[in-house]
Order: C-alpha cells, then sequence, then structure tokens
C-alpha cells in the first residue's frame, strides 16, 4: 500500500543536508522590518592597540585609530592649549 511504501523508504524524513541545515538556523533569529535590536554590548569596542589610538600631545586615549586621526588632523588639543593660555 501507499502508507507501506511512505513508512519503508522514508519519504517524509529530511535528509542529512536538510537536517544540518534546520539545525543551523535553530538559533536565528531574523528581525522584522522596523523592530530595534534588544541586545546591547556590554563594553566598549575598541579598535587598534592602545598605544595607537593615545595622542601624544594631551595622552587623550580613543576609542578608534579614526578617531586619533581626526584629533590630530584637526589639531584640537594645539588649540585647547592655545586658548586656555
Amino acid at each position: 500500500s501507499g502508507l507501506e511504501y511512505h513508512l519503508k523508504n522514508k519519504v517524509c524524513q529530511r535528509t542529512d543536508r536538510e537536517r544540518k541545515k534546520a539545525s543551523k538556523e535553530k538559533g536565528k533569529r531574523t528581525r522584522l522590518s522596523g523592530e530595534k535590536r534588544t541586545k546591547k554590548g556590554k563594553y566598549k569596542k575598541f579598535r587598534g592597540k592602545q598605544e595607537d589610538r593615545t595622542c601624544k600631545e594631551c595622552g587623550r586615549v580613543f576609542t578608534s585609530v579614526l578617531g586619533l586621526q581626526y584629533h590630530e588632523e584637526k589639531k584640537v588639543c594645539v588649540t585647547k592649549k592655545k586658548n586656555e593660555g
């Protein structure tokens, strides 16, 4: 009968490939459009070594090398010293 064939040949069971894909997707959650993230980072993400992100003039440590580059290009700490003194 059709049911015996179905059960014997495992027609409705997933293949190994389908099982692997399903187990990988099990933990994933897709956000709906407009839905905000609920998890926030527990720490600040720093990019680059600390000495590469530290201003030689004022000693300020930046969160990224790009922040330090901007600081140096615009001479923020140099103009600040001029205004104060």
